[in-house]
This record gives C-alpha cells, sequence and structure tokens, in this order.
C-alpha cells in the first residue's frame, strides 16, 4: 500500500508543473498515480491552485486535475523556484520531524530571498 503522506517535492513540481502548462512533467513520472492525485489534491484543499477532485468509495481520492495556479499558488512557486533555495529550506524548515505549514515554509523562503538582496521589504 501507497502511504498518504503530504510530499512537499511532488507539490512543488506539480505546481511548477502547472505554471509551465505541463502535462507530464519528467519530475512526476517517479511517483504513483494515487500518490500524485493526493498531493494534488492537498493542493487544491490548500489555495495553492483550483481543479477538481475526484473521490471514490471511503472518500479516497481518485483523481485530482489542477486547472490553474491562485494568487497564493503564485506566491509560493515564486519564493520555492530556486533549487539551492528549495534544499536549504528543506534542511531548516522541513526536516524530518519539523511542524511546518504551506505558509511558514513560504514565509521562510521569501525571508531568505529578501536576506539575499540586502533586506528588500516583500
Amino acid at each position: 500500500m501507497i502511504s498518504m503522506k503530504r510530499d512537499m517535492d511532488l507539490i512543488r513540481a506539480l505546481l511548477l508543473a502547472l505554471e509551465r502548462d505541463e502535462d507530464n512533467p519528467p519530475e512526476v513520472a517517479k511517483y504513483q498515480p494515487k500518490e500524485v492525485a493526493y498531493n494534488a489534491a492537498l493542493i487544491i484543499e490548500a489555495g495553492l491552485a483550483e481543479g477538481v477532485i475526484a473521490e471514490g468509495g471511503f472518500n479516497e481520492i481518485m483523481r485530482a486535475d489542477l486547472d490553474r495556479l491562485t494568487w497564493a499558488g503564485h506566491d509560493f512557486i515564486e519564493a520555492a523556484r530556486e533549487e539551492t533555495l528549495w534544499k536549504k529550506a528543506k534542511e531548516k524548515v522541513m526536516k524530518p520531524g519539523a511542524s511546518f505549514t504551506f505558509e511558514i515554509v513560504k514565509e521562510w523562503l521569501k525571508a531568505e530571498i529578501r536576506t539575499r538582496f540586502g533586506g528588500l521589504d516583500s
């Protein structure tokens, strides 16, 4: 059985693919369809994208189609776009056992970006 967990790398990959209007991004190919559907549903529920969630029996997520990024989704992707910064966020904020939300990750990324550019306000 596939573990249904929030996967921030998959979520980031799905959001970047949605921004590029790419249907089958190669970085998503390593995931099982149920993992992709589950994390796509989380994206919709978090308000990062608009889309449709199709559920089966026992509220099992069968499919989740992402239609477009929301303002919050664009903000998150702008903050998470750079690979080096994303890796640093995973080490500092999303480390195993740490408690975090999309908002905390996004704010941390934005603060790091401001630091790199001399303390500019967002």
